[in-house]
């Protein structure tokens, strides 16, 4: 179960930041409406990566948050785009901007980012991972720093354990997690010690990763739900109502599978309308 600490220093709902400065947020509301709406709304964890729009999301966590009090920041690392996919990010205002009339432009990033990403998890690559993340993010600290998407092979990999020890060491990270995307890393970083926290895909049509996340709390480490809508699946499906979405996103918290459900949208008003009936139901 979560530790007294972490019961009180992070809220029950979180933010995914996926979309902030991506190209696919070209359509959606102003980021720092998006953020003071969460803020205003309770929420105070705030899940990020290094590739999210390439760094982008973590400079506007920086420059929105500042100075805001009790915030929890996620940041992973280990994969990274493929040498095609930087090489557009000085085209990167062009192409939000084809976004918001091109249907089709749309859908074929959608569909060329649904895809495995390569990636390195070499201790080398995952101290400068940390170093750029810390230097955009400042002055907002790092509280829990993630593998992002690594192997059963990876996570249980001694010198990788021993490097991200000596993080927590340094003062760098208050806490070392994984990001899993499949049951033998989420089952091979609850064995893990240096690991506190997890995060798993958890919803209707992906529930492989319950018996994870129970045996995870039940080691008193933290677990996060992502993707509670669906993930990947949903995209392309007809909208959710708001009573379905309320119930997805509980569900994990109800049920006793995770300790905090991450939501991610880029539309301000739903999010408003979202937070505002999860605060009357008192998950925030």
């Amino acid at each position: 179960m979560m530790a007294a600490e972490e019961l009180y220093s992070f809220s029950r709902i979180g933010f995914g930041c996926s979309r902030l400065g991506s190209i696919g947020s070209a359509k959606g509301s102003d980021p720092a409406e998006l953020l003071n709406i969460a803020l205003q709304g309770g929420i105070n964890v705030f899940d990020t990566a290094d590739i999210y729009g390439q760094g982008e999301s973590e400079r506007i966590l920086a420059e929105q948050l500042r100075g805001a009090n009790n915030i929890n920041i996620i940041t992973k690392a280990g994969q990274y785009f493929p040498w095609y996919w930087r090489a557009l990010r000085p085209a990167k205002a062009a192409a939000k901007e084809l976004m918001r009339y091109s249907g089709a432009f749309e859908a074929a990033i959608a569909a060329s980012r649904a895809g495995k990403l390569p990636t390195d998890f070499s201790t080398d690559r995952m101290h400068k991972c940390l170093d750029g993340s810390l230097k955009r993010l400042s002055p907002l600290p790092v509280e829990i720093f993630m593998l992002h998407g690594p192997s059963a092979e990876t996570t249980s990999s001694p010198v990788l354990q021993r490097a991200l020890r000596e993080m927590l060491e340094l003062g760098l990270v208050r806490r070392i997690g994984v990001a899993c995307d499949n049951e033998d890393a989420a089952v091979a970083a609850v064995k893990g010690n240096v690991f506190s926290v997890i995060q798993v895909p958890i919803s209707y049509e992906n529930s492989r990763f319950i018996s994870c996340a129970r045996a995870a709390r039940e080691a008193g480490k933290v677990v996060i739900a992502r993707e509670v809508l669906g993930g990947i699946r949903a995209v392309g499906a007809p909208v959710m109502q708001e009573p379905e979405v309320i119930d997805r996103i509980t569900k994990p918290l109800l049920a006793g599978w995770a300790d905090v459900t991450l939501i991610g949208t880029s539309n301000a008003k739903r999010l408003k309308s979202l937070l505002l009936c999860l605060g009357e139901s008192g998950f925030l």
